[in-house]
């Protein structure tokens, strides 16, 4: 698996009994988490009663985000139980209650590098146009981008342009501020699209005339 073969490596090693994967969209979880199971594994949906009928075995618990705390509670109490295996993967790690992290190991997943200019993994490669980077530039945003990879990218191209000597460091704040919220569960896009660019407004000088 490009790019993730010491966490790879580690996890074939020795499969903990209870284990977070943490990553952003697109970073490639479910190809590792396909890597490192068999057909034991049983992928489970997030409904408290499916959750709550199972007994002893080998569980996969996928993009977690946005499941209910109901959810969290029935998973909590397999997890207290569990004698075999449990893999649950999220993007955000706040996401999931302190409970439950804290009963697991948490691996996250590698950082990728040089794949392409800008893009953090192969998945925003293939979702990243120039029609977009142009745009970023402009901190424009249009509802056909991806939010993810949109917010990943902007605060990569932010960070090179400081390199290069454009005073942005109030953007960069604001933007990866946003970056992190965008993973967290029951956003609104379009509010969250507007309480950034007021912050961009409110908090910098530069946006106006960018």
């Amino acid at each position: 698996m490009e790019q993730q073969e010491k966490l790879l490596a580690k996890l074939k090693s020795g499969l903990p009994n209870n284990l977070i994967i943490i990553g952003p969209k697109y970073s490639g979880k479910k190809t590792l988490v396909s890597e490192i199971t068999d057909e034991s594994f049983f992928s489970i949906e997030g409904k408290v009663e499916n959750i709550r009928a199972l007994g002893k075995g080998n569980y996969l618990f996928l993009d977690v985000d946005n499941w209910s705390a109901p959810c969290f509670s029935a998973m909590l109490s397999l997890l207290e139980e569990n004698e075999q295996h449990i893999i649950i993967t999220c993007k955000n790690l706040l996401n999931l209650p302190e409970a439950i992290r804290t009963r697991c190991m948490i691996e996250h997943m590698e950082p990728y590098h040089s794949i392409k200019k800008y893009c953090d993994n192969i998945g925003q490669v293939q979702l990243c146009s120039n029609e977009m980077l142009q745009d970023i530039d402009k901190f424009i945003y249009k509802e056909e981008y991806d939010l993810d990879v949109y917010f990943s990218i902007l605060c990569n191209k932010l960070i090179e342009r400081m390199a290069n000597g454009e005073d942005l460091s109030r953007e960069l704040l604001v933007c990866s501020k946003y970056n992190i919220l965008k993973n967290l569960r029951s956003l609104n896009k379009k509010q969250f699209i507007v309480c950034w660019q007021q912050d961009l407004v409110y908090k910098t000088k530069n946006y106006e005339r960018m």
